[in-house]
């Protein structure tokens, strides 16, 4: 019996640092899309202001934004 007590307590505090380390991963990933939204917002000159409220033109404004930062990441100034 006392076997089988811990065996399950070692699986429920491995569980217990997976989660742990799953929540730091998705708060680092988090911080990522994060600082991302802020550099699309910067590179707006404006903020997240859409100016239409036609979803085609607002579509073509966010893909926009999204080759503009994409760009601007990758090019070495």
């Amino acid at each position: 019996m006392t076997g089988s007590v811990s065996s399950s307590s070692r699986s429920t505090s491995s569980i217990c640092f997976s989660e742990a380390d799953l929540r730091r991963s998705i708060r680092a990933e988090t911080t990522k899309v994060e600082s991302y939204n802020d550099f699309l917002d910067w590179v707006g000159f404006g903020g997240p202001v859409l100016k239409s409220d036609d979803p085609e033109e607002q579509a073509k404004q966010v893909k926009h934004m999204d080759l503009v930062a994409n760009f601007d990441q990758r090019v070495s100034w």
